[in-house]
């Protein structure tokens, strides 16, 4: 049975990109909340490095923290 067809709550996964891209490639995230921290890195690794093809978001909102911190709160776009 497909995990998103089961009764219950929603879920919410906390943990880095490899989870997340395995979780998108079979089309399991409905919702994705990115946080992003203002620090400029001289190198950096892509969150979504084993995604092949592209994937539209739509904004849906956004939070600012006062240490500056964002969460950008952004749904798929269904084709």
């Amino acid at each position: 049975m497909n995990i998103k067809q089961q009764p219950g709550k929603d879920l919410v996964l906390f943990g880095g990109a490899d989870i997340a891209s395995n979780l998108l490639q079979l089309g399991l995230i409905d919702e994705y909340r990115i946080i992003l921290t203002p620090v400029v890195l001289s190198n950096g690794r892509p969150f979504f490095k084993t995604i092949k093809d592209k994937l539209g978001l739509s904004l849906l909102k956004t939070r600012t923290f006062s240490c500056g911190n964002v969460i950008l709160y952004y749904q798929p776009i269904v084709k």
